[in-house]
């Protein structure tokens, strides 16, 4: 159900989000480990964080839509799922 409601799919070397959550679902969050790190997601109506616990692993390529970013161990990036473009830079 998690993979349907955000797109969530490993492909190659990239991590993929393609949130579709209808509008009954206000909010959901939860972790799934992927290439050494523990990814948090947080979606909400037109928005969708993405962090990962400090830890040893080395950065991981994450694609919300059209949007590439690069997340390091302890880092979290903001997207707005609504208009398709970054809310603000990389945060640590």
């Amino acid at each position: 159900m998690l993979r349907c409601l955000t797109g969530m799919g490993a492909f190659g070397q990239v991590l993929r989000f393609d949130p579709a959550m209808p509008p009954q679902i206000k909010q959901q969050h939860f972790s799934a480990h992927y290439r050494g790190h523990r990814v948090e997601l947080l979606h909400s109506e037109g928005d969708l964080e993405v962090s990962s616990r400090p830890g040893p692993a080395a950065p991981i390529t994450v694609l919300v839509r059209e949007q590439t970013i690069e997340l390091h161990p302890g880092a979290r990036h903001p997207f707005s799922t609504a208009s398709g473009v970054t809310v603000t830079g990389v945060k640590s």
